[in-house]
């Protein structure tokens, strides 16, 4: 399935499921089974996917999780301080204090604790029980936090350290390092780069259509007239000064989330059967009823074919 124990070709594989969920294919449980197995096979490298799975799903779904006492089972497995403010106020209160004392714990013999591991808690209900916590350890926040974040902390008598950052700093340049990322967003809408040219960057991490988002900044019309140009440009976009192609570690998801959210028609079966021989032939496990349900048969589906 991968090297060293980890596996980034599934890195998005949260958000193909939740899409071929919407889709009627498979179940909540299957999916959350399936992420489940697949951090146990491989250890490291894709420990934010069921928090972010959960994240996609929702409120609702972590009171379900919580109803039905599986949130307990899943907790070595995902950060709980990781979900999105929403979801950390529907976890029941023994569950935050677990992870809160794991934190604690891991950080016994430092004096400070990253931002980015409290931030979403600080936003949630919780936020009182998070500073008591840092509080009483007498622990400082490094870095990572917003205005709002930092006057929580400032009201309890928390110590704030800003961490410089030279990002900051930088003065802009579209695509820096032939790459597109968050900050060239504006520039593409101001200067009316084309569809196809933003298509062809990768991300700093040499990722191939990394930002489904992306396409918002055009007219959906042409975004649907030119898709499967979109998804071939991407998927070749060159890195490197122009020597290598970029990887594609985000296209499981990336792609059936694309389709999805520009209201591409597809045939959602057939995709998903594509999604099930590419975990068979990774030795990803997934529930034997799922083929079954399936009624394209893999011989059928022809690569050079329309979605």
């Amino acid at each position: 399935m991968d090297a060293q124990r980890k596996d980034y070709s599934v890195h998005t594989i949260d958000a193909a499921l939740c899409t071929y969920e919407r889709a009627g294919l498979l179940g909540e449980s299957d999916s959350t089974e399936i992420i489940r197995r697949l951090i146990r096979q491989s250890e490291k490298g894709i420990r934010h996917l069921l928090a972010s799975y959960i994240d996609m799903e929702g409120p609702e779904y972590v009171k379900r999780l919580v109803k039905s006492k599986e949130i307990i089972e899943i907790e070595p497995q995902v950060d709980f301080f990781e979900l999105d403010p929403e979801n950390i106020n529907c976890l029941p209160k023994k569950v935050i204090e677990m992870r809160l004392s794991e934190l604690m714990t891991y950080h016994s013999r430092i004096e400070c604790i990253d931002g980015s591991e409290v931030r979403n808690v600080l936003k949630s209900d919780y936020a009182k029980l998070i500073c008591d916590a840092l509080d009483y350890f007498d622990k400082k926040v490094m870095g990572g936090l917003d205005d709002d974040e930092i006057e929580i902390l400032n009201e309890s008598g928390i110590e704030y350290i800003h961490k410089s950052d030279s990002a900051d700093s930088m003065e802009y340049t579209p695509f820096r390092g032939g790459c597109i990322s968050r900050d060239d967003f504006d520039y593409i809408r101001n200067n009316n780069i084309s569809i196809m040219d933003c298509s062809r960057f990768a991300d700093g991490w040499y990722t191939c259509l990394p930002y489904v988002d992306l396409y918002e900044l055009f007219d959906i019309e042409e975004v649907r007239e030119q898709y499967l140009a979109i998804i071939h440009q991407a998927l070749f976009a060159r890195v490197i000064h122009g020597e290598h192609f970029g990887n594609w570690n985000d296209i499981i998801g990336n792609i059936p989330a694309f389709l999805e959210k520009y209201g591409i028609e597809v045939d959602w079966k057939r995709l998903f059967n594509i999604t099930l021989r590419f975990m068979d032939l990774s030795v990803i496990y997934y529930p034997a009823e799922l083929k079954d349900s399936i009624s394209v048969p893999p011989t059928e589906i022809k690569p050079e074919g329309d979605c």
